[in-house]
Order: structure tokens, then sequence, then C-alpha cells
């Protein structure tokens, strides 16, 4: 159960930075705005 919960940290993890490289990608596209960043952002550094 533990290897499990720590795999699940990890994909979180790598799943917000994934996140974050998307939304910096659209933010240099244009298409995703700094204020709707900010007010999505909290969503992808929530803990466990």
């Amino acid at each position: 159960m533990q290897r499990l919960v720590a795999e699940l940290r990890e994909q979180q993890a790598e799943a917000a930075r994934l996140d974050e490289a998307i939304l910096k990608n659209l933010e240099e596209l244009g298409v995703w705005s700094v204020v709707a960043r900010s007010v999505h952002t909290p969503r992808f550094r929530t803990p466990l």
C-alpha cells in the first residue's frame, strides 16, 4: 500500500509539472492569459 501511495504522489507531481509546462506554452502562444492562470494555478499546487 505504501508503494502505491508513493507512486501516486510521484504521478501527481509529474502531472503538476506537465500542467505548468502546458500553461506556460499556452501563455507564450497568447491563448492563456496571466489572469486566468492566477485563478487556476492553485489547483495544480494542492498537496495530497
